[in-house]
């Protein structure tokens, strides 16, 4: 599986991330909890970008539009996404 030309950027870490990698420390994430209960991390860059994948497959461990926030302070939305789009 090659990489998407939205995620080869500067920022890579060594080894992978348990969870969602990058994704679980960016500010441009956003948590939606389905009716079920399963998280999805959805990039709120794929709103500006489409080289950024709007659900990313996890983890990420390379992102070139990563940028460092607070791992404990994601929003997160119940239900689905259909406000967005």
């Amino acid at each position: 599986m090659t990489t998407p030309p939205g995620l080869q950027g500067p920022l890579s870490l060594p080894g992978a991330l348990p969870g969602p990698g990058l994704c679980g420390a960016c500010v441009h994430r956003r948590v939606v909890v389905s009716g079920r209960g399963s998280r999805f991390f959805l990039c709120r860059r794929a709103r500006v970008s489409s080289l950024f994948p709007k659900y990313p497959p996890l983890p990420v461990v390379r992102c070139g539009g990563f940028e460092q926030g607070d791992p404990e302070g994601g929003e997160t939305d119940p239900g689905d996404e259909g406000g967005e789009g």
